[in-house]
């Protein structure tokens, strides 16, 4: 019987260091994301970090955001969007206003703002310009980003290697031994196979 509860306390181990480096590989993977100058996606989600205090009282400068992916026929007023200003560089600021079909260009127009800035941002956002909408936001999180930024490939391409070694090894010594499938099988049965 104590075999048997060492087996569960060193899978339980096992486990938790598994689903920790696949969520750890997978925020380098987001993170990665932020290492260019236009936005990458992981699964539908971009993640990047805030640099001006814009948006403090919601965002502040500094934050980690989570931004996902969105049709931009389903953004609405009050959400914070983050969209391209030109060929390198992002904003994050509040929707307050749309247009259905801007100037003629069959396309919507958002109408954005800073939280912090006194007036609304002078040009009117196309929706092709949309990166997508924040959907999660962790303030005070840039030096640990910054430095898994620029050492992404330090992280990822072992934690990978690390991943597919532990899959292996769960594939290969996880299952219990015969003894233990029958020990397991008879106390379910509440039989004793000795």
């Amino acid at each position: 019987m104590k075999k048997y509860s060492h087996h569960k306390t060193r899978r339980a181990a096992f486990n938790v260091l598994f689903y920790g480096l696949i969520a750890a590989v997978l925020f380098a993977g987001l993170t990665y994301g932020m290492a260019s100058d236009t936005p990458r996606y992981f699964g539908g989600y971009s993640v990047m970090t805030v640099l001006t205090g814009s948006m403090q009282r919601e965002i502040p400068q500094g934050s980690l955001v989570v931004i996902k992916k969105t049709d931009p026929a389903t953004i609405g007023i009050g959400d914070d969007i983050t969209y391209m200003l030109d060929d390198q560089k992002t904003i994050t600021h509040r929707v307050i206003g749309i247009y259905e079909n801007y100037c003629g260009s069959s396309q919507r127009g958002f109408v954005t703002k800073g939280l912090e800035n006194a007036l609304a941002d002078k040009d009117v956002v196309y929706a092709k310009n949309t990166v997508g909408k924040v959907v999660f936001c962790l303030p005070g999180f840039t030096s640990t980003v910054e430095y898994i930024k620029t050492r992404w490939h330090i992280i990822l391409i072992p934690g990978l290697s690390l991943l597919i070694a532990l899959i292996l090894l769960k594939k290969s010594f996880g299952r219990e031994s015969p003894d233990e499938e029958i020990q397991t099988a008879a106390s379910r049965k509440g039989g004793d196979y000795g």
